[in-house]
C-alpha cells in the first residue's frame, strides 16, 4: 500500500477512491428507511445493522476485486463495474426488502374533517 494505491506485484496498480467507501449505498438504504412509515426505534437499529452489513459487503467487494485482478487483470472491468458495483446495489435493495418485511407499518389516521 502506498496511500490509497494497492501496488500489485504483477505491476498493477488500484488505486481506491472516497467513492469506493460504500457510503453512497449506505445512504440511499437510510433515505429509503428513514421515509418508511415506521417508528423510528427500527429505523436507528435497520440503519446501524444497515451500516454495519453494507460497510462489511463493500470490503469484501474491495478484496474480492484485488484478488480477481492479482490473478486476471483484464477482468478489472467485469469485476469492479458490473459485480463489484451492481453487487453492492442489489445487497442494497434486498437489505431495504429484508427491513420492510421484518418491521411494522405505521397505518395512517383518518381524518375526522368531512
Amino acid at each position: 500500500m502506498q496511500g490509497d494505491t494497492l501496488i500489485l506485484e504483477h505491476g498493477m496498480n488500484l488505486h481506491i477512491l472516497h467513492e469506493c467507501n460504500g457510503l453512497v449505498p449506505f445512504l440511499l438504504y437510510l433515505a429509503a428507511i428513514l421515509a418508511y412509515p415506521t417508528e423510528f426505534k427500527y429505523k436507528l437499529l435497520w440503519s446501524l445493522i444497515g451500516y454495519l452489513l453494507l460497510m462489511l459487503i463493500n470490503m469484501v467487494r474491495i478484496y474480492a476485486i484485488t484478488l480477481v485482478v492479482m490473478d486476471s487483470p483484464d477482468l478489472f472491468t467485469i469485476s469492479h463495474d458490473w459485480v463489484g458495483r451492481y453487487g453492492v446495489g442489489l445487497f442494497t435493495l434486498l437489505f431495504f426488502f429484508w427491513f420492510t418485511n421484518r418491521v411494522p407499518v405505521i397505518q395512517e389516521k383518518e381524518s375526522s374533517i368531512k
